[in-house]
């Protein structure tokens, strides 16, 4: 896992490795003013994911959710 949650990818050319990138989801510019004005109204926020612990961990703590759950199936997400 990257820094910001994202996924390390190794680049390779003709079997020799050129590069890592990294690859992540990106937050869209609202979100933290939308999860901060939630619980202003008293609600719990949190995040259910079927993404690595690692990345959801970064999310949740950028926008500062109450609760999160990683690697989940969508059975799981839908019983919750």
């Amino acid at each position: 896992m990257g820094e910001r949650g994202g996924t390390l990818v190794a680049v390779a050319v003709e079997g020799r490795l050129v590069a890592i990138i990294e690859i992540s989801d990106e937050l869209r510019p609202e979100a933290v003013k939308v999860v901060e004005y939630l619980k202003k109204l008293g609600m719990r926020t949190g995040i259910v994911s079927d993404d690595a612990p690692e990345a959801v961990k970064h999310y949740a703590e950028v926008l500062r959710v109450d609760f999160y759950y990683y690697r989940l199936k969508p059975f799981d997400k839908v019983s919750m």
